[in-house]
């Protein structure tokens, strides 16, 4: 199913995704679909309108215009991996065709261990948890398996393990509010270049860019020396993500995230992101090797921080 969007770039490697409608309207407003807080954008600025199987967007007259790949224009047509640019905001056009249905679905028990069968087997597979952290933990070692089992290197999967189990976690005490009624669902797609990991919850949204801005200034090692001496390990939850990952997305509540991750330098060379000018940035170390960014160790067990 063609799923059309705006990804909004938040910051180095991370987007944030906005579902186009028939008719999706950019600009300062509080009515505005897509709603950017700067000064450089009007109250009504653009407007990104279906027609047919295209997309087209169009300046509505706004004081500083828009620009498409760079260039300023009044209206252009939209193709998959067009940058348009609006104010100080830049925004990735994406036209997908995504799969509706998973191969394999899979309920987790309540307790014991996970159900038997070909499903890991499967190159897409969705698996619904309980809001539990000992639900995390109990999918993990499955999670591990898959990733083993993927396109990518040994340490590559073991960083994308690493997020996934955070990702996860931030679900249930974020998301769900550590609300144990509300459920998580994991759904993993691997393919012969890269694997894509969506995590949701079922509660109101996490509130990433406060975490992000956190995690991106000096009070991101405060905070996380602060929680594990009161034993409570974590605080540069976000960052590990960023750090381990090609990529992160959120939608626009925030009770979803996706992790992209590719083996060598794919993600560069063969999806639409390419040309953003990315920074590579240093992987944490993993469970057992040293200690993260800032000297916050990791917990015991290499259970990764929680923001």
């Amino acid at each position: 199913m063609p799923v059309a969007a705006l990804k909004l770039v938040v910051a180095n490697k991370v987007v944030e995704s906005h579902e186009l409608k028939e008719r999706t309207l950019v600009g300062r407003s509080r009515n505005a679909d897509v709603l950017l807080a700067d000064p450089l954008v009007s109250r009504e600025h653009a407007v990104v309108i279906r027609e047919g199987d295209r997309y087209v967007v169009a300046d509505l007259g706004s004081a500083n215009g828009i620009m498409v790949n760079h260039r300023k224009t009044a209206r252009a047509a939209l193709v998959e991996g067009d940058l348009v640019t609006v104010g100080n905001s830049l925004f990735v056009f994406t036209h997908e065709t995504l799969a509706t249905d998973p191969e394999r679905t899979v309920e987790l028990p309540e307790s014991g261990p996970l159900p038997a069968g070909s499903w890991e087997s499967a190159r897409d597979v969705e698996l619904w948890m309980p809001s539990r952290l000992e639900a995390v933990e109990r999918v993990g070692d499955a999670l591990r398996r898959l990733l083993r089992a993927s396109c990518l290197a040994e340490r590559d999967a073991q960083h994308l393990h690493l997020s996934l189990l955070e990702a996860l976690t931030n679900a249930h005490r974020h998301g769900n509010q550590g609300d144990e009624g509300k459920r998580i669902a994991l759904r993993l797609q691997r393919s012969e270049n890269r694997v894509v990991a969506r995590v949701r919850d079922e509660g109101t949204g996490f509130d990433f860019r406060h975490a992000l801005s956190v995690g991106r200034s000096g009070d991101a090692v405060r905070v996380a020396r602060a929680r594990y001496e009161a034993g409570r390990p974590g605080g540069l939850g976000i960052m590990l993500m960023v750090r381990s990952v090609d990529l992160v997305e959120f939608n626009e509540s925030g009770s979803e995230v996706t992790l992209v991750k590719c083996p060598a330098d794919v993600f560069q060379a063969a999806t639409i992101y390419g040309g953003l000018g990315f920074s590579p940035e240093t992987p944490p170390p993993l469970p057992g090797e040293d200690t993260p960014p800032g000297g916050t160790p990791l917990p015991p067990g290499g259970k990764p921080g929680r923001i």
